[in-house]
């Protein structure tokens, strides 16, 4: 099991096969060029808890491969300026069924979202804004006051 937060730019990483799995599912997450409101955005600036981030990444990865029996999990997420249309996450899961492989990639970004006190701004030519995302986080940003 792999998790990871890096500091710069991330690419994706092969996972280990073994003879008897056949399916590796990947799921990459490009920064958008545009806000909702259709403003131009320049980069992303992604923050965190590292400690809080980490610890929940790896129960969402226990959970996944104990729930869809996977082989490996890795899941990747950039904590830095991350340009637009470069990647900010990356997830990859392997095990013996492409139908679990999918469910899982699908899942695991869900509960990313979700739960990992991961936060972005968007950057703009006159401007900046935090996006909300994490539903948990709040709590988290809030105790920590």
């Amino acid at each position: 099991m792999v998790r990871n937060l890096f500091f710069g730019t991330i690419s994706i990483e092969p996972l280990f096969f073994h003879p008897f799995l056949r399916a590796l599912c990947t799921f990459q997450g490009t920064t958008r060029n545009h806000a909702k409101n259709g403003t131009e955005v320049l980069r992303l600036e992604y923050a965190c808890y590292p400690d809080m981030a980490l610890a929940q990444l790896s129960k969402i990865a226990k959970n996944s491969i104990e729930k869809y029996n996977l082989s490996r999990v890795s899941v990747h997420h950039s904590i830095s300026c991350v340009p637009p249309n470069e990647a900010g996450v990356i997830v990859s899961v392997s095990c013996k069924h492409r139908a679990a492989s999918f469910q899982a990639v699908a899942e695991i970004m869900e509960e990313l979202k979700a739960k990992v006190p991961i936060w972005k701004k968007e950057i703009y030519e006159n401007g900046e804004k935090w996006i909300e995302n994490c539903v948990g986080c709040a709590a988290a940003k809030n105790s920590s006051k």
